[in-house]
């Protein structure tokens, strides 16, 4: 959960400089590779300030 927190602040913080609104979509996706195998998590998690 720390780590979520961590990245959600971060994402706010970046939109914040570009002028994008609270309103703006944003969504947390996941890659995962490990060797050849490769996935994709579309929406992997919430934010949480």
């Amino acid at each position: 959960m720390k780590k979520i927190k961590r990245i959600s602040k971060s994402a706010m913080f970046y939109m914040n400089m570009c002028g994008l609104g609270e309103n703006v979509p944003c969504r947390f996706d996941v890659v995962s590779i490990l060797g050849n195998d490769i996935k994709l998590i579309k929406n992997a998690f919430e934010a949480v300030l």
